[in-house]
């Protein structure tokens, strides 16, 4: 994804290096604090220290086939107003593939992509869908 300064993709790192510092842990708040603190970042405060630029490279949902090269590595990222590659909110997805290196960005939110690849959502509760999360019983 390109480089972004936006505090939920921040957080959502700092989660990951908490659970390689804490792989038992489960709770993603002790997780987001513990990680933070060994990095001295702090997730509340991170853009009061004026704009940083973090680069990720996540392949987030399903894999979908690529218009230039055909194979089935096209990921679909939703992009953030404060992303570079939004350009202030214009657009509002990107569309990678993992194979050519194709990128494009887009006007259409990331359901509209997913809508058009067939991709189907249901609609539900969790419990009708199916998912179970950990805190079906509360946060211990």
């Amino acid at each position: 994804m390109e480089n972004c300064d936006c505090t939920q993709y921040i957080n959502s790192i700092l989660i990951r290096c908490g659970g390689v510092l804490l792989p038992d842990e489960k709770n993603i708040s002790v997780l987001l604090k513990y990680a933070g603190d060994k990095l001295m970042i702090n997730p509340g405060r991170i853009l009061s220290y004026g704009k940083r630029e973090f680069v990720l490279n996540e392949d987030v949902g399903p894999l979908f086939k690529c218009s230039k090269c055909g194979e089935q590595k096209l990921v679909i990222n939703s992009l953030c107003g404060t992303c570079k590659a939004s350009q202030k909110g214009k657009f509002k997805s990107q569309v990678v593939c993992r194979g050519c290196g194709f990128t494009e960005v887009s006007v259409k939110f990331i359901t509209e992509w997913y809508k058009e690849f067939g991709f189907e959502f249901k609609g539900g509760s969790k419990k009708e869908l199916g998912i179970k999360t950990l805190t079906d019983e509360g946060l211990k």
